[in-house]
C-alpha cells in the first residue's frame, strides 16, 4: 500500500537520524572538558561520522520516496477527468478579487463555495489567494482527479522536507532559526523552516499521518485515491 510504504519511509529516516544523532551526543559528551587539538579532531571526526550517516539515510530514504510517489501519480493518472468551464458568475467573483490588494480565508471560503466542480476557477482562485496574503483554499470542490494531484503535490513536498531535516524538535528548530537570524547567518544557510514544519509528525497511524501531511481539509477517502 502506498501510504503505509510512504510513512514507513518516513519513520525508517527518522529513526535512522535519531539513532545517528544519539551516537554523535553521546560521543561528544565524552568530550566535554576537553581542549586543544587532539578533542578538536575527535569532535571534528565525530561530526563527519554522524553527518555521513545522515547522507546515507537521505540517499536511501530519496529512493523509496520516489518509488512511492511514482506509483501514487499512477493511481491519480487512472482516474476520470471530468473537465467543467468556468461559469460567467465564477468569472466575475475572480475579477472581483484579482482587484484586492488581499484576501481573507472567509472571502477565500465564499468563492471556492461557489466554484464547487470546476478545477480551473478553483486553481485560478488558489493563485489568487497566494499572491494576496497566501490563504490556502479547500480542495474539497474539485474533481476527484484534481485532489488527488493536490495530494500528491503535498506527499512531494513533505518528502523533500524531512529529507532537509536532520535531527530536533519543531520548538527547538524555529527557535535555532531565530538564533541563527539574530545572529546575521545568510538565510541560505540557517536551518531549513520545512525541516522545522516537518520535524514533529507522527507516524502512529496511517489516517493521522496522512492528514498531516495533506491538510485536515482533504478526506481520507480522497487521500486513499492515492494507495
Amino acid at each position: 500500500m502506498n501510504l503505509t510504504d510512504y510513512m514507513d519511509t518516513w519513520s525508517g529516516y527518522t529513526e535512522s537520524v535519531n539513532e545517528a544523532a544519539s551516537k554523535r551526543d553521546g560521543k561528544l559528551e565524552k568530550l566535554d572538558g576537553y581542549r586543544g587539538e587532539r578533542a578538536d579532531r575527535e569532535r571534528e571526526e565525530i561530526t563527519r561520522e554522524f553527518n555521513e550517516a545522515v547522507e546515507v539515510a537521505k540517499t536511501e530514504a530519496h529512493a523509496k520516496f520516489n518509488a512511492t510517489l511514482k506509483a501514487m501519480k499512477e493511481k491519480a493518472d487512472k482516474i476520470d477527468e471530468t473537465m467543467v468551464a468556468p461559469t460567467n458568475d465564477m468569472l466575475n467573483a475572480l475579477k472581483a478579487l484579482e482587484m484586492r490588494t488581499s484576501i481573507t480565508a472567509r472571502e477565500a471560503n465564499s468563492a471556492a463555495k461557489l466554484m464547487e466542480g470546476c478545477d480551473v476557477a478553483l486553481d485560478a482562485l488558489q493563485d489568487l489567494c497566494t499572491a494576496r496574503g497566501g490563504v490556502r483554499v479547500s480542495t474539497r470542490g474539485k474533481s476527484a482527479r484534481a485532489k488527488a494531484y493536490d495530494h500528491l503535490h503535498s506527499f512531494n513536498e513533505a518528502a523533500g522536507m524531512l529529507l532537509q531535516w536532520r535531527g530536533g524538535s519543531r520548538f527547538d528548530l524555529m527557535l535555532k532559526r531565530s538564533q541563527e537570524r539574530s545572529a546575521h547567518v545568510p538565510s541560505e544557510e540557517r536551518t531549513p523552516i520545512g525541516a522545522a514544519l516537518v520535524a514533529d509528525i507522527r507516524t502512529d497511524s496511517v489516517a493521522d499521518f496522512a492528514k498531516e501531511i495533506v491538510g485536515d481539509d482533504a478526506s481520507l477517502n480522497d487521500v486513499l485515491r492515492l494507495d
